[in-house]
């Protein structure tokens, strides 16, 4: 299993009406039947166990976000938190935290003074060992910093090569108007990686970062490293298990980006299949590089192999690849969403069986931002979300999934109703881990203030 198991941000995703023309939808229905047919029951899974994911009396309405599944079901998220036990969240700074079964939840503290400059912090990628990394963003500022949190040694701003002081935990957002933005971390934790820009606002160039993280004694030591590229913007996305191999896009502006590798800190340039193109995620040992291309009007799945070669995937006919989700360690699965018409569906993509539309419970034209969040190890089943853009009186309701090519569209909710759950309400399933058999699913369902609305769930396969 990839050691870094999380749901990868494709950006801010919004809400809005969509209505297809009659080709466009005749071409939806099309793709929706080349997944397996409907069926109402749970195709023999089973729920074995279920633990919400619980806070502490200082956090107030957390909700998850990202989760290692296969290093003792990790999962970050972030809350309001009741910095000095007086029974008052300040409402405007949301802190990060981290949850085990084992330990519980461990909130990211920051001081009085940081705490009380509004904030949100945005986990991205959770190592084995429980290293988070993510976004620290200063709302009224407009400003996004890299940080890193560990049990040991708390909550730490990465440091970013730009002039003028740096941010520092003593509670300002420094002086230097730098941006950045950690996106990935070693399985081990000494390696994260991202991105920064010398400006908050204007036609700043991104550049590509890593970071190392070294332990000295009881200090930590963060070292900062611009990623080599002769061109002007560069992103770094994702990494191999051991951190030798990053992978992301680089190119003389944001819109001439090109999918690039960096392997033991050199740079390797991809095939260019297209005039943009980005690499989002890597296999496990950093052989095969994962991401999309823009090619015409549309976006295609792209994989690269150890000497930079590309195959091209195309989706099936009159469809555009709109996000990448997920891959399997090994890069011969993929998951994510594509669109007819604007009418997003979730796919799974195979090296040995091409791309399969996931049924969307019989809704096709109604569930329109529809997506797989995760894919098992072996590629056989894959997680997500059933979303509509439009919802009356209620209806369409999202829903939470769990596909198998056996067993075809399992709703998460039908699984907890058979468990004991009355009403669950489950509308996403964001992870899942390598042997498939756990997931982390998030519902509407009553909590306590203290508690999020999410469920790591033990499964039973047929």
């Amino acid at each position: 299993m990839m050691p870094i198991r999380a749901r990868k941000n494709e950006g801010t995703r919004f809400k809005r009406a969509v209505t297809l023309t009659l080709a466009a939808a005749a071409a939806a229905i099309a793709l929706s039947a080349t997944g397996p047919v409907i069926d109402a029951s749970t195709g023999g899974w089973s729920v074995t166990q279920v633990t919400q994911v619980k806070g502490t009396p200082d956090m107030y309405l957390p909700g998850a976000g990202v989760a290692n599944l296969d290093a003792g079901n990790l999962v970050a998220g972030t809350t309001r938190w009741d910095n000095d036990g007086d029974g008052i969240v300040f409402n405007d700074t949301h802190v990060g935290f981290l949850w085990s079964p084992a330990a519980g939840a461990n909130v990211f503290k920051i001081n009085d003074t940081l705490y009380s400059n509004p904030n949100f912090h945005f986990p991205a990628a959770i190592s084995s060992n429980g290293v988070v990394v993510g976004t620290f963003l200063f709302r009224e500022a407009g400003k996004g910093l890299p940080f890193l949190w560990t049990v040991a040694d708390g909550f730490n701003f990465l440091p970013m090569p730009c002039p003028g002081p740096p941010a520092d935990n003593s509670g300002g957002a420094g002086n230097s108007d730098c941006n950045g933005a950690a996106t990935a971390v070693s399985a081990d934790g000494k390696v994260a990686v991202g991105f920064f820009r010398e400006g908050i606002i204007g036609a700043f160039p991104s550049v590509a970062l890593r970071w190392d993280v070294r332990k000295s004694g009881q200090h930590l030591r963060l070292d900062d490293k611009r990623l080599p590229t002769p061109d002007a913007w560069s992103n770094a996305w994702a990494m191999s298990a051991d951190g030798s191999v990053i992978v992301g896009d680089s190119g003389p502006s944001d819109t001439e980006l090109q999918a690039t590798r960096w392997v033991n800190g050199t740079r390797q340039t991809l095939q260019s299949v297209s005039t943009l193109s980005t690499a989002r995620f890597t296999s496990s040992d950093g052989s095969i590089a994962a991401g999309l291309a823009t090619i015409g009007s549309r976006k295609v799945l792209v994989l690269w192999d150890g000497n930079g070669s590309a195959t091209v995937a195309d989706p099936p006919a009159g469809a555009s690849i709109e996000t990448l989700a997920a891959i399997n360690p090994a890069g011969t699965a993929a998951v994510g969403a594509l669109s007819v018409g604007g009418n997003r569906a979730p796919y799974l993509w195979t090296r040995s069986g091409g791309f399969t539309v996931i049924p969307e419970n019989g809704r096709e034209q109604d569930y329109d931002l529809s997506e797989a969040l995760d894919v098992s190890d072996d590629g056989t089943a894959v997680v997500g979300a059933l979303q509509a853009s439009v919802v009356s009186n209620g209806d369409p309701a999202p829903r939470g999934f769990l596909w198998t090519p056996g067993q075809g569209l399992i709703l998460v909710d039908d699984l907890l109703t058979d468990f004991g759950f009355a009403n669950p309400r489950i509308f996403q399933v964001s992870a899942i881990s390598g042997n498939g058999r756990r997931i982390l699913a998030t519902g509407a369902f009553p909590r306590a203030n203290q508690d999020t609305t999410s469920l790591v769930i033990e499964l039973s396969a047929p």
